[in-house]
């Protein structure tokens, strides 16, 4: 199983105390809840067959918070929070509960954030995507094959004994 849904906010950078109660429902149902019924839908299926594989997509805010995304960067962190507690939950029953922490993957999701940061940042949306690359380490964005080259690997038999980990898929940019 891999919980793939994610939105992020209708523009960014938007403060704390601007986002509207509306944009938290919408954000909190998608990633937080629509990750929680993912997992507690196919659960009670693997725990009967005493094995399975579950995968929840993250993010690299999750790592580092980043100002002027709050809600989506608590949403993120709340995806980790629930894989580590359900990894404990079920490991017993064979299952390895793991996830994946993109970085600046070329999206239409990103798209749009690069609209309202080029906007907010005086600059073009090009522009906005060099600003955001040039924080990265290893100096390029990810692509979608990135995210799952590693999660084809946390659900293969060569990661039996990993559970509980968010793994960063961000050339180095939430740890170096």
């Amino acid at each position: 199983m891999c919980n793939n849904a994610g939105i992020a906010n209708n523009r960014t950078p938007i403060m704390t105390w601007e986002t509207s109660e509306d944009e938290f429902d919408r954000i909190v149902a998608v990633n937080c809840k629509g990750t929680w019924n993912g997992c507690r839908a196919i659960v009670p299926y693997m725990m009967g067959k005493k094995y399975g594989k579950i995968v929840n997509t993250s993010s690299v805010v999750s790592k580092e918070a980043f100002a002027g995304a709050s809600i989506y960067t608590a949403s993120k962190f709340f995806i980790n929070g629930l894989t580590s507690a359900l990894a404990k939950e079920v490991a017993s029953s064979n299952i390895n509960v793991n996830a994946v922490a993109p970085g600046l993957v070329r999206t239409p999701c990103v798209d749009r954030l690069l609209v309202t940061q080029g906007e907010a940042w005086g600059t073009t949306n090009e522009g906005a995507m060099e600003q955001n690359v040039s924080r990265i380490p290893m100096g390029r964005p990810q692509s979608p094959e990135d995210i799952g080259y590693t999660v084809a690997f946390l659900v293969s038999d060569e990661a039996k004994e990993i559970t509980g980990q968010c793994f960063s898929v961000d050339g180095g940019n939430s740890h170096i």
